[in-house]
């Protein structure tokens, strides 16, 4: 855990790990997600966590609520953080993870972030209450759920299923049967096979 800094009228802390590889990633977050398949056996990850508040000491006891708890049980890599339980803190957390390019499964839900998923070997659920979902060269199926925001999918090498509430959805090449709905975008699809 890094010191509380300042970033304009931010308080802001940094928080930084590595667990041993799992073949299911679990994270639950309240902001921007972003994970990242590599050849690696470790499962790493960078938090940036941002809060308003009147002091340092109030300050660090939100972000002391807002912590990243990551934990590995049998084959699974759970990852999660809660907002600290503030109406006006303007709280943002940017969560950075790079694991196994094998991982067989990765579900993500964001309160109020975008997700971006990239070279996972496995299929990926994910789901946010307010952002876009991205998600590319992805080995095994897709299903994104949004309630505000567009869906992107580059190269999806199983079925996609997903469905936005306020986006446009864009699918570049699925290898499997492609359900899409929106309720405030167009569709776009490239291939599918």
């Amino acid at each position: 855990l890094s010191p509380i800094t300042r970033e304009g009228g931010y308080y802001v802390q940094e928080q930084s790990g590595e667990l041993p590889a799992a073949f299911r990633l679990r994270i639950s977050a309240a902001g921007i997600v972003d994970v990242v398949g590599a050849q690696r056996q470790a499962v790493s990850y960078k938090v940036v966590r941002k809060v308003k508040a009147g002091s340092e000491a109030e300050a660090q006891r939100l972000l002391d609520n807002a912590k990243l708890i990551a934990a590995r049980q049998g084959d699974t890599v759970t990852m999660r953080i809660d907002k600290p339980g503030c109406w006006n803190c303007g709280f943002h957390s940017e969560l950075h993870v790079q694991a196994p390019y094998a991982t067989r499964e990765a579900t993500i839900s964001s309160m109020g972030g975008e997700i971006h998923v990239a070279n996972i070997e496995g299929r990926i659920i994910a789901d946010s209450s307010a952002g876009a979902i991205r998600a590319e060269n992805i080995g095994g199926g897709v299903r994104a759920d949004t309630a505000g925001g567009p869906i992107t999918l580059g190269d999806i090498g199983g079925p996609v299923r997903c469905d936005t509430a306020g986006g446009r959805i864009q699918v570049g090449s699925v290898r499997g049967d492609a359900i899409l709905s929106t309720s405030g975008g167009g569709i776009e699809v490239g291939d599918v096979q």
